[in-house]
């Protein structure tokens, strides 16, 4: 008999040796899927500059221009970039305004992206602008050109205004949505 086939047969040991066997297996794969294999699918991030500064909930900002009300933005959840200049917005409401703090329209979206240096913004998902003209504006994305205080998007938009719509793509316009133009593949349904 081996060393192996008398230790083997002692009572008890046989019972160890397979408790010992069986933690061993536990840990391999516990090990296994708490990620310690080096061939997982993980997020690696590319920098440092892709993990926000600030996470903000029940979140509010505002731009001005001259001492003038632009927007006023609450979000739901907000991720602030110091060093990129950037705020990216969950679940948001923005009012527009013009002079004299007279909202011009509220623009709702999913998401939004603000750049911090110069006031632009981009709303995705879901956009949804109701002017105080009764004008109503559906887009997947829209941005806000403060420069220039026009909205704009490629994307396909759909203007509604009473029972008047319009619909087409390469869309620009003012807050009150009433300066539209759709420069491709304009089409309208207008009914008085």
């Amino acid at each position: 008999m081996s060393p192996l086939e008398i230790t083997a047969d002692r009572p008890g040991v046989r019972r160890r040796m397979a408790g010992i066997l069986t933690i061993t297996l536990l840990f391999t794969l516990l090990a296994g899927l708490l990620g310690c294999d080096r061939d997982t699918n993980s997020v690696k991030l590319e920098s440092n500059e892709d993990i926000p500064d600030q996470v903000l909930w029940d979140f509010t900002t505002t731009d001005s221009d001259s001492g003038q009300l632009v927007w006023i933005l609450r979000a739901k959840q907000a991720f602030i970039f110091n060093k990129k200049k950037k705020v990216e917005a969950l679940q948001i409401v923005v009012d527009m305004f013009g002079g004299q703090r007279v909202r011009n329209s509220t623009l709702e979206a999913d998401s939004a992206i603000i750049d911090r240096r110069n006031g632009n913004m981009t709303a995705i998902g879901h956009v949804l602008v109701v002017s105080s003209e009764g004008y109503e504006l559906r887009t997947s994305e829209l941005h806000w050109d403060r420069d220039r205080d026009l909205f704009h998007t490629d994307a396909f938009v759909e203007v509604m205004h009473g029972n008047n719509i319009y619909t087409g793509y390469d869309m620009e316009c003012d807050q009150n949505l009433d300066h539209l133009q759709i420069r491709r593949e304009p089409r309208g349904v207008i009914q008085e």
